[in-house]
């Protein structure tokens, strides 16, 4: 059975999250294979991975976890068979989960790390081995594991050196190279391609879906704006917000949450980046010939939903207030002062405003 016949048999019709449910029993059976892994551990590496999964999953708020998806979203873009795409979607949950792991260990300094950091390592062991039942141990596909894994490191790596320097410049290699946070999901595409079609990724196929991750990235750092500016971590958005905020006003050794989020939106680079989202996602599907998948409008009503976005944003700023610099204040740095001189029933209503924009928008839980 192939990706299509289970669209005809299977998918509920409706909203985004229906187009995917189609996976959910599936997703709940490589969960319990999770769990019932979990519980053959030690412990407390058996509580640390549960008590992980349990909270990436809650985190996302009912959204869909894309990362959990992967293999079927890949298998929908080839519309490959079914049988193949739960034979690798068990080995990539493994290795999913190691990337979350890590990736939760850099972004906080979490009092059981050296818990994390061993169950991290039996993760990644334990991914090499279902993948070698399932591919074989010589396959050409661990030539892309190698190369992809590298990548996400040097991702990972990326984001570090982002947050500690001062005066960071975003390029528009800086969004893919973030992105490759999820670079390892080209290896699970590889597996896929290997074990259905004989053959590996073409360079346009890596191109494309790099791409893919670079727009989720993007919404994803939307999403969590807030917690990224407190913990001092810097991306596109936050980056493109603060250099303009420095060029209006002196900047105050904290910034104020109303403050960022006026600069989010006078500054443009909360539309910039719903823009680059839906700009980089299609532009990853465009090179896939499934078009007709509902994997293909998930992503494709994704993008139309951040150019929507786009839109509201330009709509609000039509009829918001205007910040009236104090160009005193400004210039008199030993001078503690609002940056922005705005009635402050005007402020909240405004600031409400920026919020419900964000909540709004498009969600993709990486």
């Amino acid at each position: 059975m192939n990706y299509q016949a289970i669209k005809k048999n299977d998918l509920l019709q409706g909203s985004d999250l229906d187009r995917l449910s189609v996976f959910e029993d599936r997703i709940k059976q490589l969960r319990r294979r999770l769990y019932d892994y979990a519980e053959k551990l030690p412990s407390p590496l058996n509580e640390t991975l549960t008590e992980h999964y349990n909270t990436r999953l809650k985190s996302t708020e009912g959204k869909p976890m894309l990362g959990e998806y992967a293999a079927f979203l890949i298998g929908g873009l080839y519309d490959i068979n079914i049988s193949t795409i739960m034979d690798i979607s068990y080995p990539w949950l493994l290795l999913y989960e190691y990337c979350l792991l890590l990736d939760d260990i850099i972004d906080k300094n979490n009092e059981d790390l050296t818990n994390k950091i061993l169950l991290s390592q039996m993760l990644l062991n334990k991914s090499r081995i279902e993948f070698k039942r399932i591919i074989g141990q010589t396959s050409r596909s661990w030539e892309s594991f190698d190369i992809h894994f590298e990548e996400w490191i040097y991702a990972m790596l990326h984001e570090l050196n982002l947050s500690k320097n001062e005066h960071t410049e975003f390029k528009p290699d800086n969004i893919i190279e973030q992105g490759r946070k999820a670079s390892v999901v080209k290896f699970c595409a590889s597996c896929i391609l290997r074990l259905s079609n004989n053959r590996d990724l073409s360079p346009v196929e890596k191109v494309s879906l790099d791409n893919i991750c670079a727009g989720i990235q993007l919404l994803d750092d939307l999403d969590d704006y807030l917690e990224d500016h407190a913990a001092g971590r810097k991306n596109f958005l936050l980056l493109e917000t603060y250099r303009w905020l420095e060029n209006n006003h002196t900047r105050n050794s904290q910034i104020s949450l109303d403050e960022l989020r006026f600069g989010m939106i006078y500054s443009g680079s909360l539309e910039r980046t719903w823009s680059l989202a839906s700009s980089y996602i299609m532009n990853g599907i465009s090179k896939f010939e499934n078009k007709h998948s509902d994997v293909y409008y998930y992503f494709s009503n994704l993008a139309l939903e951040c150019q929507n976005s786009c839109n509201t944003v330009c709509n609000i700023l039509k009829s918001a207030p205007t910040p009236n610099w104090n160009l005193e204040n400004r210039m008199n740095k030993k001078v503690e002062c609002d940056v922005f001189d705005i009635n402050q029933k005007v402020l909240d209503n405004f600031s409400s405003n920026i919020l419900l924009i964000i909540e709004r928008g498009p969600k993709a839980a990486n």
